[in-house]
């Protein structure tokens, strides 16, 4: 394990993504037919240079290919053909548009077509981010001969983390009006003004989402069915890979996502699926790249909404991705950044790291324990203690409460201050869109009004300064034990570095879970009320960060206070079929004793962590 180190020259120069003098040869409105003679719509770029056949990059989107041009050029003039295609129903493809499920077969033949063209040399590979990285695990997993390669990023896992934890992200909504015909409609599913305040009068009023939906004309069957089980593309969807899928892919892999990427968890997992259920050969060809931007800036950024990165930060994953397809296609050198299997950004410290596993980064485990030290830790201000030994017995309680919506009014507040990030995307994002789903998915980290405004439905616990740096790397656990007034509820825990010099907050690790999931995602089991129990996230994380000599830790445990989340009305009934009339206040007790121990597990970095 060690540093990487970066040409400059090669990776940190010129926007690769920007070709204005792109000569490249253009075949536009192809018509791709499917097995069941339905014609997607597709547009490719081949190299000036070059007559003959050439491999082939593929990109399938359901955000309109026009928005992609710029790759298909840069491919170009590098020498490979590159070729992008509207999902079923999207664009100018003929078809129903139906998330994920249509992409099984249409992946399989759109390769089966470009291999086919007087143009390809028989080999392809995918390319792409977000859906288009997850449609790429969905083609693998078949083995098609000609497939050489994915290179998927920010590519999520539905039920792992969208919806995160058990939670359903009523947020979607709006995804789900995205993409709602063959007209990507980006001005009105991105009106977050509208839609705020549309999700926020169900909040208020404990209302139903699925309500909602269907007053405002959504007709997507997937929505409702995520309403009323977070985990329906787990059980009933047949995209993802099985074990047994998973377990005979071995073609390269180059996976990539950031700390502060929302489909985080969905992109680690994939990677410890295959990691899992792969052959040992298979495996050395999975690269994973962990970095510290969000799902926007996956290719480079120095700046995210607010934290701001070092210089080694910038460097251009397109470029480096560029390098890698021609690697596998015989064309070229692997990119010596990915000379370890693991590479990762320790932020803080500013630097790239590498490492042979995910396990080979871990030198220890650090355990740090929550207690109330004379306080009711419901404050910053009046915090509990994180400290390195078990406290006094006792316990906190916060209260989980559906009729006080005065949390909500915070998030909608900061939805009004602007996201710092330049987002070097193709892709529309609303601008502004803070609020506390985004600190739940990391995407917003310097954000501290998720911690400053509790109103009782949280707690803090505060380290003391630390005696020496911490460099934190790998992925956090927290184990809690609990005792509820009801038979469920919804928990977020929010972990943070707080800079002595200037107090500035920066996320380290973000969770959240729905307490009837507590032990397994199949078998919802309801908490006795007065009983307690121990809780673990099982969404997996990893984080990597140096927390500077003076610095404090902090922990808040809280209730989710976001109108992006349906709402637990704590009943025990299947949230889906909640009313208001349902609607209980949960007290949610946390323990610290001989026997119950809420305690913290941070994974210490091998080389450099401070004991």
């Amino acid at each position: 394990m060690g540093s990487v180190g970066l040409s400059t020259s090669v990776y940190s120069g010129e926007d690769f993504a920007k070709h204005n003098a792109s000569k490249a040869r253009r075949i536009i409105d192809q018509r791709i037919i499917m097995r069941d003679g339905i014609a997607l719509h597709g547009t490719t770029f081949l190299p000036s240079t070059s007559d003959g056949p050439v491999p082939v990059v593929m990109q399938m989107t359901p955000y309109g290919i026009d928005a992609f041009i710029p790759s298909g050029q840069r491919f170009a003039d590098a020498g490979l053909a590159f070729t992008l295609i509207d999902c079923r129903g999207r664009g100018n493809s003929e078809g129903e548009f139906e998330m994920f499920e249509t992409d099984i077969t249409d992946t399989l033949d759109a390769i089966d077509w470009l291999t086919s063209q007087p143009w390809c040399d028989g080999q392809v590979s995918m390319h792409g981010g977000s859906y288009s990285g997850i449609n790429q695990w969905i083609a693998a997993k078949a083995r098609p001969a000609a497939l050489k390669g994915i290179a998927p990023w920010g590519a999520a896992y539905p039920g792992i983390d969208v919806p995160p934890g058990g939670v359903p992200f009523v947020g979607h909504l709006s995804w789900f009006v995205l993409t709602g015909g063959r007209d990507t409609q980006w001005q009105l599913s991105m009106d977050s003004e509208y839609w705020f305040q549309e999700l926020a009068k169900v909040y208020r009023n404990n209302g139903s989402m699925a309500e909602l939906a269907r007053n405002l004309g959504v007709k997507r069957p997937t929505f409702y069915k995520i309403l009323e089980d977070p985990f329906y593309a787990m059980r009933e969807m047949s995209f993802l890979p099985t074990p047994e899928e998973m377990a005979a892919i071995d073609i390269p892999v180059l996976s990539t996502t950031g700390y502060y990427d929302s489909t985080h968890a969905g992109t680690l997992y994939h990677f410890q699926q295959h990691e899992r259920f792969g052959s040992e050969t298979a495996k050395t060809k999975h690269h994973l790249v962990l970095t510290p931007w969000h799902h926007a800036g996956m290719d480079g950024a120095v700046d995210v909404s607010g934290l701001q990165l070092g210089p080694a930060a910038a460097i251009n994953m397109a470029a480096i991705r560029l390098e890698w397809y021609r690697w596998i296609f015989g064309l070229g050198d692997k990119p010596n950044f990915l000379a370890d299997r693991i590479v990762y950004y320790m932020t803080g410290a500013e630097e790239w790291r590498s490492a042979p596993s995910l396990e080979a980064i871990v030198g220890h485990t650090s355990e740090w324990f929550v207690g109330s030290a004379g306080s009711n830790a419901q404050s910053v201000f009046h915090s509990g203690k994180l400290t390195p030994e078990p406290q006094s017995n006792g316990h906190e309680t916060f209260v989980a409460d559906p009729f006080d919506s005065s949390i909500i009014e915070v998030e909608l507040m900061r939805r009004k201050l602007p996201r710092h990030t330049k987002q070097e995307t193709a892709i529309l994002y609303p601008d502004p869109i803070r609020g506390m789903h985004l600190q739940i998915a990391g995407e917003d980290p310097t954000d501290q009004a998720f911690a400053h405004n509790l109103n009782g439905q949280g707690l803090v616990y505060h380290s003391d300064p630390l005696e020496h740096d911490l460099e934190v790397a790998g992925i956090p656990q927290l184990e809690m034990w609990l005792t509820l007034s009801t038979p469920d509820t919804d928990v977020v825990a929010l972990l943070s570095e707080i800079r002595p010099e200037e107090g500035q907050s920066v996320l380290i690790w973000s969770n959240i879970l729905r307490l009837r999931y507590r032990n397994s995602w199949r078998e919802p089991e309801l908490a006795n009320p007065g009983e307690p129990f121990k809780a673990c996230f099982f969404i997996p994380r990893f984080t990597a960060r140096r927390v500077l000599k003076g610095s404090r830790l902090r922990l808040v445990l809280r209730s989710p206070g976001s109108i992006h989340f349906q709402k637990n009305l704590n009943s025990g009934k299947p949230v889906f079929e909640e009313t208001a009339a349902d609607a209980e206040r949960c007290e949610v007790r946390v323990h610290h004793s001989d026997n119950m121990q809420t305690r913290l597990l941070l994974p210490i970095e091998q080389s450099k962590g401070v004991k």
